[in-house]
Order: structure tokens, then C-alpha cells, then sequence
């Protein structure tokens, strides 16, 4: 009798053990699904992240690409604006040299042919004075038009940098550093835009 109570006991104990494991068992199973759950999350955010870093660097490429193309024009705006204002300085140069010489005659009173010569040079000079005028003006144009572009490509730059610097979610005081710095460096960028736009209308 004895012998069958021990064994019930033990088989008592053993059920509540198993029952035990069983709960076990089943709380490491549900925590496993919440696991791979979250870890299936964190993947597709990687994911998600690495492909939206990859689109900016892609951009910031071709941002670097087209500004390089802008750095050349406005170079080539630059050297026309130069060779344009030498030929204007050039042409009044001559043309109050030829005035000059056309008052000296009228004071000699020289005769017609030559003052006619002169009137006709001065005339030519003048027109070309005004020709070169709305050039020099149309370049000065041109410049400003160039060196808007490249500061507004220069903006994307920086505004490509700093989406990278908060993508990347690098809270270490460098980062913070440069995001401020970033930050600043738009906001001078966006006040010589608009001052650039004020000099075109």
C-alpha cells in the first residue's frame, strides 16, 4: 500500500514537472516568435535605411556632377563678362579720343573731309559703345544667373549631407557637430540665394 501511494506521489510530482516544462516550453516558444518578429522588423528597417542611404549617396553624386558642369559655366560666364568689358573699355577709350581729336579740328577749322571722317568714326564708336553696354549688361546677367545655379546645386549638396547625417542616426558628438554645422552652412547658402535673386528682377 505504501509502495502505491509513493509511486501515485511520484507520478504526481512527474506531471506537475512536465505541466512545469510543458508552460516552459511554450513561454520560450512565444518569446522565439516574438523574436524573429522583431528581428524581421529590424532587418526590413535596415533595408529600408540602406537603400534610402544608397539613393542619397546616388544623388549627391550626381548633385557633385552637376555642379561641376555649373563651376565651368560660370568660369566660361566669368571669362566672357571679362573679354566683353575690355572691348567696352576699349571702344571708350577710342571714342573719347576721337572726340577729342573732332573738337581740336572744329577749333582749327580744318576742313569738312576730315571732320567728316571723324563725325562718322565717333558715330561708328558710339553705336558700338552701346552694343557693347547691352552685352557687358546681358553678361553681368549671365554671371549672376550661373553663380545662382551653383548655389542652388551647392544647397543640395549640403542638404544631401545633412539627410545622410540624420539617416545614419549617429548621435556621437562629431555627428551632432556636423549636422550644426551643416544646418549653418544652409542657412548662409539660402541668404546668398535670395540676394542673388534680388540682384536678377
Amino acid at each position: 500500500m505504501l509502495k502505491v501511494r509513493g509511486l501515485q506521489s511520484e507520478e504526481t510530482r512527474l506531471r506537475d514537472r512536465v505541466q512545469q516544462l510543458e508552460g516552459q516550453v511554450r513561454h520560450l516558444q512565444s518569446a522565439l516568435i516574438e523574436r524573429e518578429k522583431k528581428d524581421e522588423h529590424d532587418i526590413q528597417l535596415i533595408l529600408k535605411k540602406s537603400t534610402e542611404l544608397v539613393a542619397i549617396q546616388e544623388k549627391y553624386q550626381a548633385i557633385q556632377e552637376t555642379n561641376a558642369i555649373l563651376q565651368e559655366q560660370a568660369r566660361k560666364a566669368v571669362d566672357e563678362k571679362e573679354r566683353v568689358q575690355k572691348d567696352y573699355l576699349q571702344v571708350v577709350y577710342d571714342l573719347g579720343k576721337a572726340q577729342k581729336q573732332l573738337n581740336a579740328l572744329s577749333k582749327q577749322n580744318v576742313g569738312s573731309a576730315q571732320s567728316d571722317v571723324l563725325l562718322r568714326e565717333v558715330d561708328r564708336l558710339k553705336h558700338e559703345n552701346e552694343q557693347l553696354t547691352v552685352k557687358l549688361r546681358d553678361a553681368e546677367r549671365r554671371q549672376l544667373e550661373q553663380q545662382l545655379m551653383a548655389l542652388q546645386v551647392e544647397k543640395e549638396q549640403f542638404e544631401a549631407k545633412l539627410v545622410k547625417n540624420e539617416q545614419t542616426a549617429n548621435k556621437t558628438m562629431s555627428a551632432r557637430a556636423e549636422k550644426a554645422w551643416l544646418e549653418n552652412k544652409l542657412r548662409v547658402i539660402s541668404g546668398d540665394i535670395s540676394k542673388l535673386k534680388l540682384s536678377l528682377r
